[in-house]
């Protein structure tokens, strides 16, 4: 069935609809969506905002297939599991689902070329996706020739950098990795405690120490994005300055060199994931710390348990990479209203300004590039000197190919799924042929 702006219209109607509990409910309450014609779709927002555009990027599903069913039941039809239909460059052929427990399950699933897709039909002739609950089993498989292609390891593992035929991309993600100083902590909610860790940070090391390139962060937007302010990054590097600080903030140092203040000892808990990357970056920062008389206790999580730490704020400081995006707009991050953890919202700091706030309210109303960045310039001096994270650096996509993956070529992404962007391009052979 061709698919027109009546199915963008009942998508968008399901996820507006709180039965059908969409994460994305909150964001399309107050946008009104309607289809003039059956290849016209149109939004009114009840606030201007210069980001909107990016948050067109879910599916869509197919009316005629699902229209008849209860909002609150489809997440239990047969559609979600056995029978789903898109319009990509692939089909769904079949999905097989193996291992009888947590730690040995694997989904496989089986996809066949759309040949009337819009983009052209694609050149590989089939596709198969497997997911896999435990990394060294993923590697095992790599290494055994089962997988052409692998995704979600941080790193090149060490029992194949010496293979030749593995070719590993290395994609920068518009995302930035921050420690986040939740500011409503009894230690962290001093604004020159904050400050000097930021200060006694060595961010160089730290990047240093992952041995693959990344971007540095400097400042709450990237430095590719409208209103980054080069004057306005944030100062690291520099413990002398940390340390007078905290002497001048009355934090004293004891026999063991922990600082204490009015009988309380200088110390918190840095929570993470159980990753090799933030691992390694935990245990620099704690030895940096230490240097200035800052105790900090590191609990590391595994995948399944963090997402509760994150939702309930369950932390003192976070290291934690979130997803940007290429518009400016991190609202979301820092505004005042988003720093409820009863709601689940994602300013992990709890960062509360009036200042930033306005200036953050006034930067995603315009659509001016040189206006916004103007707009932006109250909210970067705010967190500049307010310390409410440390920014560190931009995490990178790695994707590791047995031999390589022609018209693989992303210069850039937003999430780790935007290497499909170009799948009906790719190939894996390469013969010439007679002309």
């Amino acid at each position: 069935m061709p698919i027109t702006s009546a199915d963008v219209v009942y998508t968008y109607q399901v996820i507006q609809n709180p039965d059908a509990q969409s994460p994305l409910q909150r964001d399309w309450q107050s946008v009104t969506v309607k289809a003039p014609d059956a290849y016209t779709v149109t939004f009114e927002l009840s606030n201007p905002l210069s980001s909107f555009i990016y948050s067109l990027t879910n599916g869509i599903v197919p009316k005629h297939l699902l229209s008849g069913r209860p909002i609150a039941q489809l997440r239990s039809v047969p559609f979600n599991s056995a029978h789903p239909i898109g319009s990509g460059p692939f089909q769904w052929q079949t999905i097989e689902v193996v291992g009888n427990t947590p730690e040995t399950r694997e989904e496989r699933i089986g996809l066949v070329p759309f040949k009337q897709y819009h983009g052209g039909a694609p050149k590989l002739s089939g596709f198969i996706i497997r997911s896999f609950h435990d990394e060294k089993r993923l590697i095992d498989s790599f290494d055994h020739q089962e997988l052409n292609g692998v995704a979600g390891l941080t790193s090149v593992p060490d029992a194949l950098k010496s293979d030749k035929a593995i070719k590993d991309y290395n994609i920068p993600l518009t995302s930035a990795v921050f420690v986040f100083f939740k500011t409503s902590q009894t230690i962290l909610q001093d604004t020159n405690v904050r400050k000097a860790l930021v200060l006694a940070t060595k961010t160089s090391d730290v990047i240093n120490s992952l041995g693959y390139p990344v971007i540095a962060v400097r400042e709450p937007l990237l430095n590719s994005q409208i209103g980054f302010d080069k004057t306005l990054m944030q100062p690291t590097q520099n413990v002398a300055a940390a340390n007078k600080m905290l002497d001048d903030d009355g934090w004293k140092r004891t026999g063991n060199g922990v600082r204490k203040k009015n009988g309380q000892l200088l110390t918190f808990h840095l929570y993470s994931q159980n990753s090799s990357e933030y691992t390694a970056v935990t245990q620099l920062l704690q030895k940096q710390w230490r240097e200035v008389g800052v105790d900090v206790q590191v609990f590391l999580q595994p995948s399944t348990d963090i997402q509760s730490v994150l939702q309930f704020h369950n932390y003192d400081a976070l290291l934690y990479g979130v997803a940007i995006g290429t518009d400016p707009d991190v609202f979301a991050y820092w505004h005042s209203s988003q720093a409820d953890p009863r709601a689940a919202r994602l300013n992990f700091s709890e960062y509360r300004s009036a200042a930033a706030d306005k200036s953050l309210e006034a930067g995603r109303t315009r659509s001016d590039a040189t206006i916004r960045a103007i707009k932006y310039k109250a909210f970067l001096e705010n967190w500049r000197n307010d310390a409410p994270a440390l920014a560190l650096y931009q995490p990178r996509f790695l994707y590791l190919t047995r031999g390589q993956l022609f018209n693989f070529n992303m210069s850039s992404m937003n999430s780790d799924s935007d290497r499909y962007a170009n799948v009906q391009n790719w190939m894996i052979k390469q013969a010439k042929t007679d002309q």
